[in-house]
């Protein structure tokens, strides 16, 4: 299933403009060290999250906070994307193509974490990009 997906968007994004060979090396340099930072910085902001929605249970029970659940969904997203990044971190660095399917699947998790959490306009412009930029390096993965 996953490889059709990436089939269908590669075969859609052959019809907007390319980047130069120069640009899409220096996004091939910066993929690996990219999913690195957003991956420790994802579980690290989990972490927090969690702490932050423990802190306030109480308050959530007596129903003073609003959006208590929107948290545990916001926690859920961000934390499984964080560890996809982290897991396509090494397979980047290798161009494995199976870095690139982690590295896909984490945008994919984030934009329906975005949606699901009401974030939609930013849903639309993170997955344009982050697709329409990671299929620009997809040729170098083997």
């Amino acid at each position: 299933m996953l490889k059709s997906v990436t089939n269908f968007l590669e075969e859609l994004i052959k019809y907007l403009p390319s980047l130069s060979v120069d640009n899409r090396i220096i996004l091939l340099k910066l993929a690996a060290p990219l999913a690195l930072v957003v991956g420790i910085g994802g579980t690290l902001f989990s972490i927090f999250a969690l702490i932050i929605l423990i802190v306030f249970s109480p308050f959530a029970i007596l129903g003073i906070v609003n959006g208590y659940g929107n948290g545990f969904a916001i926690l859920f997203f961000s934390l499984f994307t964080s560890i996809l990044f982290l897991s396509a971190s090494s397979d980047t660095r290798k161009l494995k193509l199976s870095g690139f399917n982690k590295f896909f699947l984490a945008v994919v998790l984030g934009v329906f974490g975005l949606i699901f959490t009401g974030g939609y306009i930013t849903a639309i412009i993170i997955g344009f990009l982050g697709v329409y930029l990671l299929f620009q390096i997809k040729p170098y993965f083997k």
